[in-house]
């Protein structure tokens, strides 16, 4: 027993879940107050839209669906709403990594850009096409 009464955590559960996140929920036992704790591993994406002219545009965000929603949408007004097929991502769990991969690939000259795509999608489709059924529509 501790200090304020507690016994200290009595239950550790992980629970795996989804293909992009880790929920870790931990039973644990607090000045009397007994509950879950859940905790969300984040994510962070390096991916590349194009706009049918093999033309890359490379972004960083920690929400995929969300930001190419935003892309295919036009929620932002601009070049970037041009963009509207993701050919290209890569995930890290290291917000650092991340911004660091973004820095490469836009440093590199078109054709190895291109060369990257090409290794994981032959034929350039949207790899987002199945996400939001309702803009097929």
């Amino acid at each position: 027993m501790s200090r304020d009464g507690s016994q200290g955590p009595r239950k550790l559960n992980v629970i795996l879940s989804g293909a992009h996140r880790t929920v870790v929920s931990i039973q644990i036992v607090k000045r009397g107050v007994e509950g879950p704790v859940h905790f969300v591993e984040k994510w962070y994406y390096v991916y590349i839209m194009d706009k049918q002219v093999q033309d890359a545009l490379i972004g960083i965000t920690s929400k995929l669906h969300l930001r190419i929603f935003q892309h295919k949408t036009g929620a932002f007004k601009g070049f970037t709403s041009n963009y509207n097929r993701l050919v290209y991502w890569e995930q890290f769990k290291n917000v650092n990594r991340a911004i660091a991969r973004e820095k490469q690939l836009k440093g590199w000259r078109r054709i190895k850009k291109i060369q990257l795509i090409v290794s994981m999608n032959p034929t350039w489709n949207d790899l987002a096409s199945e996400w939001y059924p309702e803009l097929n529509t």
